[in-house]
């Protein structure tokens, strides 16, 4: 029996690497000297392992998502109602979205967007995914809330979620996420009264 493929493994240890030093040094300032160092790979195996750049920040932005995706995935498997909303909030509010090795990998990507068209066209795509997951959890768990008042509070909770990690970066607000948790439960609560008074 042949020994098993080392792609996947590679591969994985490649992509975390790519992802440390763009978070530390940007997607502009991540070469691929820097990122062969990191990995202990030659620039030789980075390029028969994942392609090429464009390739591996491809990969560091999927895998970088894979939990959130998941996570929302998850949302969309419960029944609608309030333990679903509340769910919701804790993962936009709590440890899903604090500040992380993560959301500076995040930070980085923003910072290319404005040159990159293609990384911003995928990051577009991926946060507009979000906002529609959050969209259809509450027309899903609020009864009588239309599809534009649930778009508008999906708008402002993932607005929320972002700005507040962002004050977080800046040590603005110890309490930050919990005043921000307390600003969406009054958001999602607001949506539920306007949708009983119809």
């Amino acid at each position: 029996m042949g020994r098993p493929s080392l792609q996947a493994e590679r591969t994985h240890e490649i992509v975390l690497a790519a992802s440390r030093c763009i978070a530390r040094h940007g997607v502009s300032g991540a070469t691929l000297e820097l990122i062969a160092k990191e990995s202990g790979f030659s620039r030789g195996h980075i390029r028969y392992y994942v392609g090429n750049r464009d390739e591996l920040i491809d990969l560091v932005v999927e895998n970088a998502l894979e939990p959130y995706r998941n996570q929302f995935a998850m949302f969309a498997e419960l029944p609608g109602g309030p333990e679903r909303v509340s769910a919701l909030l804790d993962f936009l509010f709590g440890e899903g979205f604090q500040v992380s090795g993560d959301y500076r990998l995040f930070n980085a990507l923003f910072q290319e967007v404005q040159r990159d068209q293609r990384l911003h066209d995928q990051m577009q795509v991926i946060y507009r995914r979000m906002q529609r997951s959050i969209e259809v959890t509450l027309i899903e768990s609020i009864d009588g809330a239309s599809r534009s008042e649930c778009r508008l509070v999906a708008f402002a909770l993932l607005c929320l979620t972002l700005g507040i990690t962002d004050l977080a970066l800046l040590s603005i607000a110890d309490d930050g996420q919990a005043m921000a948790r307390d600003v969406a439960d009054s958001l999602v609560e607001q949506l539920r009264v306007i949708s009983k008074a119809k």
